[in-house]
């Protein structure tokens, strides 16, 4: 079967982070500023992505200024030079981040934010939470993406979603809850890890107790990851794809 576009519309999937943001921002206060705390690194595909998250928040917050910074040492200088400038008329900052779980990179953000927080002045900064640490977001989001296949899922088939994972505990529990709200949601929706659990053998477990020869396989991240492409949807004798295959089921990779 040829591969259709992904599953996942990664401008909705962060707005859910937004609205966790906003929970915690009075964003009707005038002036108040957005900044988009993103993970990683800077390419044409992820300015596409982040781009698109920008026009929703932008959408959903009306009259409020919207920026995206990758990386926590961005998000400082970009935080010192605005508190340099006097605030810039701005009272508030809601940062939101744009990461799945509380991860190493959440937690330099967390670090930068602090040390920013400490000279803000009258600048009031907000650091929101990653998506997978806000039950309700989670929720939609999980109940959302089998809806957002090509077609609906058989009684057979399996949504695989697939995380890069961490081996920081707080990350370690977002995931965890993150699993058992899928399967709680509907059976067929599983996650797996490339690093930590539920690892590949997990999830093949998983299905044949289940009942499901057919998968759906796809990255569950927030930006393209060729290195997560690669390792999930590859014919490799190492990838996902190759290891559902070799457990007599099918696999479909939405890469």
């Amino acid at each position: 079967m040829k591969n259709e576009p992904p599953a996942i519309d990664p401008a909705r999937l962060l707005h859910e982070t937004a609205n966790s943001a906003a929970e915690d921002l009075f964003f009707d206060e005038q002036q108040a500023t957005i900044l988009l705390a993103a993970s990683g690194t800077l390419s044409r595909k992820t300015a596409a992505v982040y781009g698109r998250i920008a026009a929703a928040v932008s959408a959903r917050f009306p009259g409020h200024p919207v920026h995206v910074k990758v990386g926590a040492t961005a998000v400082g200088e970009w935080l010192t030079a605005h508190h340099a400038r006097g605030g810039a008329g701005c009272r508030r900052i809601g940062i939101v981040p744009l990461h799945l779980v509380s991860g190493r990179e959440f937690a330099a953000l967390e670090a930068v934010v602090a040390a920013s927080s400490e000279t803000a002045g009258a600048t009031n900064c907000v650091l929101g939470r990653p998506l997978l640490a806000n039950a309700d977001a989670t929720r939609r989001v999980l109940a959302a993406l089998p809806q957002s296949l090509p077609r609906p899922l058989a009684r057979d088939e399996a949504l695989i979603l697939v995380v890069h994972g961490s081996q920081t505990a707080r990350a370690i529990a977002e995931y965890g809850a993150a699993a058992a709200l899928a399967r709680k949601i509907d059976p067929r929706l599983i996650l797996g890890a490339l690093s930590g659990e539920p690892r590949l053998d997990d999830v093949v477990v998983a299905c044949r107790a289940a009942g499901l020869r057919r998968t759906w396989l796809l990255p569950f991240t927030v930006t393209p990851a060729s290195t997560a492409g690669q390792a999930i949807g590859d014919h490799g004798p190492d990838s996902w794809q190759a290891g559902i295959e070799a457990a007599d089921l099918v696999c479909t990779p939405l890469l």
